[in-house]
Formats: structure tokens, sequence, C-alpha cells
């Protein structure tokens, strides 16, 4: 071998090296961004919805997907929210891993999908990628709380199965049971995952739904998927998955998927009878019959009984209410009455200056000046005045008017007897009343004004002030 062969050698052996390392790396760079199961560039078919490589929808969608890609959150509970911008460049998106993978199964997959979407959709607004395990998608609408149930597609997987009205029979039960209990969920994850049996075969299935919906909204979009089976190419399939973008199913005689299975009696059918051909029927609907007969019986007499016994402690409680207003009137008006002993210390012992209509009562024209001032409360005794401050002023103003000097202008006993009884009843204004005070000048410069002299022995006995040792209710001292 020559010299002038060596350099040629060397070049040969290095372009083989290179061509050997692309070959070996091109594998795992494949392996570390597979190919979605299923994707959609468009699926509302918006016009319009295209976005350049330096505007704003592109530089909130990077951040999106940055976040996504190191969100911890998702680590625990498998769903992911996010939204940057201002509309109509804001970005919305989900990111979703299958309920029951492992942490790290479901962040690569999550990491896979934010770098996979921009290859197979790089300029598009309204996007969703799908794997077995994992789901994104991004949009500028809103879409949390948003049932989107517009957009579906389905993966055969299985074969035909030996017995299709058996086998719709399982699956009808198995999704009976499976949808309420993964719309039950909470905020953070809604899944389910059971078994039934077919036969000689057994069917194992799982239902999801982005955990921003409601529990109604979960159920209701689980139950329309359900009934796209005997209508599309998975009826009679032993494999299939079945997907709208708020919520999935899947159903397969292999067991796909993680997690101890519960073997439970099936609930109550919440699926439409005519989605799949309804398991037998004869005695076991006479049975169902009468389960719930002897359910519901009790339960609506119970009620009726704890109705009937509201009602009957709301009408005693109101006649007791009724009863209790009375009472406090009575005691209202009664409490307007005065004892003997308080007359006779108000009266100075019935002196004879303080009769009535010959020195104003003692106290009528005392009372009249106080009311004129505003001083009115100066009158009352400091032992009648607690708390009843209100009620004495009310009596004071009663008396005033029963002492007025048109006897036109005096309320009569049955007025009285309304005014005292009624706090709600509006009083007129006293004007001056008629007193006599035994120095006529001193009268005339305090008031300004004559005044007439009554004098009650003039009167007639039937209209006298009958004053006995008992109590005397105050409308007693103001006759008509």
């Amino acid at each position: 071998m020559n010299a002038s062969t060596v350099p040629m050698d060397s070049s040969k052996l290095v372009l083989l090296l290179s061509l050997l390392y692309i070959l070996l790396l091109q594998p795992s760079l494949n392996a570390a961004q597979p190919n979605f199961t299923h994707y959609h560039c468009n699926w509302n078919n918006v016009k319009n919805s295209n976005y350049t490589a330096d505007s704003n929808f592109r530089r909130n969608l990077n951040r999106v997907l940055s976040s996504i890609a190191s969100a911890t959150q998702i680590d625990h509970y498998g769903f992911y929210n996010l939204s940057a911008g201002e509309v109509p460049e804001r970005v919305n998106a989900f990111a979703m891993c299958r309920g029951d993978v492992a942490v790290d199964v479901c962040r690569s997959c999550v990491n896979n999908s934010t770098r996979k979407i921009l290859e197979v959709c790089p300029n598009e607004m309204e996007v969703v990628g799908v794997y077995e395990l994992c789901m994104i998608r991004y949009s500028n609408r809103s879409m949390f709380g948003v049932v989107d149930d517009y957009y579906y597609f389905n993966n055969v997987k299985g074969t035909n199965v030996l017995d299709v009205t058996l086998f719709n029979q399982a699956l009808q039960t198995l999704f009976s049971r499976l949808i309420p209990r993964a719309a039950s969920g909470n905020s953070f994850k809604k899944f389910a995952s059971g078994n039934q049996s077919a036969g000689v075969e057994t069917v194992y299935a799982t239902v999801q739904c982005t955990p921003d919906l409601s529990e109604e909204q979960c159920s209701g979009c689980l139950i329309k998927l359900f009934r796209n089976i005997p209508n599309g190419s998975v009826q009679g399939k032993n494999g299939a998955a079945l997907i709208y973008l708020s919520c999935n199913l899947r159903w397969d005689i292999v067991k796909f998927f993680n997690g101890t299975l519960e073997i439970l009696s099936p609930p109550p059918q919440i699926l439409s009878p005519t989605a799949l051909p309804a398991p037998s029927q004869g005695k076991k609907s006479n049975t169902a019959v009468r389960i719930i007969v002897i359910t519901v019986v009790p339960v609506v007499g119970v009620m009726i009984l704890v109705i009937c016994i509201c009602l009957f402690i709301r009408t005693r409680k109101q006649r007791e209410k009724e009863r209790v207003e009375i009472a406090n009137k009575i005691e209202s008006a009664e409490s307007l009455q005065f004892t003997f002993s308080t007359i006779q210390d108000a009266t100075e012992d019935f002196s004879e200056k303080n009769r009535l209509g010959q020195g104003g009562f003692g106290v009528v024209y005392k009372a009249w000046r106080n009311w004129r001032e505003g001083t009115a409360q100066a009158i009352i005794d400091p032992v009648l005045s607690s708390g009843l401050t209100t009620e004495m002023m009310r009596c004071i103003n009663i008396g005033l008017l029963c002492v007025q000097e048109n006897v036109a202008d005096r309320p009569t006993m049955a007025l009285v007897i309304l005014m005292l009884s009624s706090s709600s009843l509006t009083l007129q204004i006293p004007s001056q009343p008629a007193f006599f005070v035994g120095n006529q000048s001193n009268m005339s410069s305090s008031s300004g004004q004559n005044s007439r002299v009554t004098d009650q022995s003039s009167l007639p006995e039937s209209e006298r002030i009958p004053l006995s040792r008992n109590n005397v209710s105050i409308s007693e001292l103001y006759p008509r």
C-alpha cells in the first residue's frame, strides 16, 4: 500500500463513522418524540386561525408550552391548564394524562407533546394532539369549564367479539358504573377504571373528563360519547377508544391500565336503554321494580311525616307568638296604672290647693310649663322614669289633652283608652289648658294670658273625679 492512498482511506472511514452515528442516533430521536395517536390542527374549522412566527400569539404560546413542560403541578394531578396574553392573541392551553399513569411517565408524555405539537401544527391556533397516555390542546378561545363535545374521533384496536349482545350488555353495565364515579371526582382528577364479565371474555374500561368540568357536565359528555358506539365502526369490537376534547372512554379485553380492580354490583342504569341492547328482562325487571317500591315508599312516608311535624311546630309557634303579643299589650296597658300611694304623694295628700280646677291638680300648670319648654321629663319621678320615659311622656301628653279649655278638644274615654293601649297612634299637640293659680299676677307674668277658673265642686256629681284608695288609671283623672 503506497502513501498516496492513506488520506483517501481515512476520509472514507470518517464518512462511514458519521453515517453509522446518524443511523444509531435516529431511533433515539424518534423515541424521544413519538408520533401522536391522533392530532388535528384546526378542529373547529375556524377561518383565519393561522399565526405568524413573529406574532404575539406565538410568543404567548412559547411561554405556555414552556411552563407546561416545566410544571410540577402536573406531577401530582395529571392535569395542567394555563393562559397567557390578551384577546385575540391570548393562548389557553390544557395538558392531561390518563388518570392511572405514574408521575414520571406523565411528565415524559407531556414534555413530548409540547414539542411534537409545534412540529405537526406549526402555525395553527386551534390544535389538539393525543397520545395513548396524555393529550394536549390549545386555542385562542376560552376552554376552561366549557364542554367541547363537537369534535369526535375513535380508535379501533380490537377484533370482533364472540357474542355482540352479551358484550354490549357488559359494556353498558360497566360504563353505567364508571361514569358516575368519574363525574363525581374533584377539580384535580375525574377518572375511573374497572372491569366486567362478558361471558367467556372480560372487558376492561376507563373513563375520564378534564377536571375543569362540573359533575353534570362530565356525566353528560361521557353519556353522549357512549351513545356513539352503536353508530360507529367500534360496534362489536373488543377494543376501542372514543374521544371528545373534554372527555374520553376506552375498553379492551386485555387489562391496559394500572391499579387494582373493583368488582362492584351494577348500579341503576344511567345510560339510555336504546344505546345498546339492554341486559336481561323478565324476572330481573320485576325484581328491580319491587326493590324500587320497597325503597321509595318508606322514604316518601318519612318525608310526609317530617313535613307534617314541621307544619305542626310552625303553627304552634305562631299561636304562641300571638299569645305573647296579646299579653304584652295587656301588660303595657296595666303598666299605665298608678298605685294609690303614688297619687297621694303627687297631690300632697289630696290637699285643697291641688284639687282639679283649683290649683290645676297642683301639677297641670307645672306640666304645661315643662311641656312647652321641652323639659316635661323633669316632672317624672325618677323611680317611675326608669326604663319608662317614653310611656310617661305619652301619659303627660294625654293628660294635657284631657284638660283642654275647649271641651270639644278633649278626647273621649274610648279615645283615651285607645291612646293608652296603642303606642303606634299619633297624639295631637296639646294647647294651653285651663288652670288656676293662687296669685293671678304670678300667673299673668309667667304665662302672659288670663286663665279660666274651674271649680270641681260646681260640676255635676257624675263628672267629678272618683278618687278611691286603690289603683287608679291616669285616664280616670281626666274625665270629659
